[in-house]
């Protein structure tokens, strides 16, 4: 699978970019998941203007990284829909309100 299809998504980098990633990985089932951020194009975080943000998944095999396709093959399909649309309806309403 390619790295393209493995992102789960891509935020500024900026402070507000930032505290949405760490508002992200507090609905995260941290026994299962984790999120691992990137800069893009190889980049340090630093030095990147976007952040790459991938979700991995423990397994018994270790850590995998998983896209949303993957995602919704697990187990808790319908718990992880309902929570990733609950997400995107507040997100929504968080930055149209700006």
């Amino acid at each position: 699978m390619s790295a393209q299809k493995q992102l789960l998504f891509r935020v500024p980098n900026t402070p507000d970019g930032r505290a949405f990633i760490e508002w992200t990985k507090t609905f995260l089932n941290t026994d299962s998941y984790r999120l691992n951020v990137r800069g893009s194009d190889g980049k340090s975080i630093a030095n990147t203007k976007t952040l790459k943000v991938y979700l991995v998944a423990k397994t018994i095999n270790g850590y995998k990284t998983i896209g949303i396709t993957d995602a919704n093959q697990m187990n808790d399909k319908v718990g992880f829909m309902s929570s990733a649309k609950e997400m995107q309806n507040l997100l929504s309403s968080m930055f149209t309100k700006r």
